[in-house]
């Protein structure tokens, strides 16, 4: 009964340590015709899933650039216990600085920047038990205070 190209199957392969696999077969309603089963790879939530980048807010105070950071999907939340961060502080002159903090976190502020200056922030997610990441957040640029 599905009539996209996709569907999140995130509900039924909940139990992260077991291996699925998937079969669709395509059919139409007027005519009631189907095709044959079509059988997926082997696949693991906890390997398979594609992780994504944390949502990512900015403010800026005296103190400096406040990041806080949304972790990605309940799944990776979820399935993996160990969640950390990488920040890239992009400068105008595009020299990058990498910060790391954990998800207990959920707030970084950059000190030491300077005042009045443009800077850009991106965020990735890192699963450091599987050594696995995700791409980095688009960019998300601010001015300090």
């Amino acid at each position: 009964g599905i009539q996209k190209h996709q569907c999140d199957l995130s509900s039924v392969t909940s139990d992260t340590r077991e291996w699925y696999y998937a079969r669709v077969r395509a059919s139409s309603v007027p005519s009631s015709s189907k095709s044959a089963w079509a059988m997926s790879r082997r696949f693991s939530p906890r390997w398979d899933t594609k992780i994504s980048p944390p949502a990512v807010k900015l403010s800026s105070s005296k103190q400096g650039i406040v990041v806080q950071v949304k972790p990605p999907r309940v799944l990776v939340r979820k399935t993996h216990i160990s969640v950390d961060y990488n920040i890239y502080v992009i400068h105008a002159s595009g020299k990058e600085e990498v910060y790391k903090f954990a998800y207990c976190s959920h707030k970084l502020t950059l000190t030491e920047l300077k005042p009045k200056t443009h800077y850009c922030i991106q965020a990735q997610t890192v699963i450091p038990r599987h050594t696995r990441s995700s791409d980095r957040s688009s960019a998300k640029c601010i001015t300090t205070v």
